[in-house]
């Protein structure tokens, strides 16, 4: 209260959070930079810095600079400074990244990737399955199953359904045929 009170604190924040931070130290009290000034002299790419200015200076409880004028987006225009007046009930404070953009199109994307990797691990399977039978001529479920999991234990390891499927598609596709008169469940390669 008179003016000798000083506080404290210890900020947990990102790489890119900590050299935006930085840049303020060296500006006298009162100093500015604009949102061009900062990406000009820390490189880091657009889409980060907005986030990263989001989480300094937009969170209520880290807005550890003042961004004039205030509001949740960040515009080149903008002008930020060191908020004099921060205050915090806690000594240790984690600034929390800002997530990028929409969750819907993260959903999307990993949908996308997933597909990709279920076809290429599906292909990955019948390859494997066809080499086996191919040298084999004919072999027990159980045991196709077994070799086809050592085969590709190096690449991923198949869930036993997806091979299950892919012997199936094989059958289907007329690569293997079903044994019949076998005590156990069996397949022919047919070439």
């Amino acid at each position: 209260k008179n003016g000798t009170i000083v506080r404290k604190h210890e900020l947990n924040v990102s790489t890119y959070g900590m050299i935006v931070l930085l840049l303020f130290n060296d500006l006298p009290s009162g100093g500015s930079l604009n949102f061009e000034d900062v990406q000009s002299r820390t490189n880091i790419p657009t889409n980060e810095l907005i986030r990263t200015l989001q989480s300094v200076a937009v969170s209520p409880k880290t807005r550890i600079l003042v961004k004039e004028p205030m509001s949740k987006d960040i515009k080149p225009t903008d002008r930020f400074s060191f908020n004099e007046s921060f205050e915090s009930k806690f000594a240790k404070i984690k600034v929390l990244s800002i997530t990028s953009g929409n969750k819907v199109e993260g959903d999307r994307e990993r949908k996308e990737t997933e597909k990709k990797n279920n076809e290429s691990r599906n292909h990955n399977i019948e390859a494997a399955v066809v080499r086996i039978m191919k040298q084999r001529k004919e072999l027990s479920h159980q045991q196709l199953v077994s070799e086809t999991l050592t085969q590709l234990a190096s690449q991923f390891k198949p869930d036993v359904i997806m091979i299950k499927k892919r012997i199936e598609s094989l059958i289907e596709r007329e690569y293997l045929e079903r044994l019949e008169d076998s005590p156990v469940p069996a397949y022919r390669y047919l070439a």
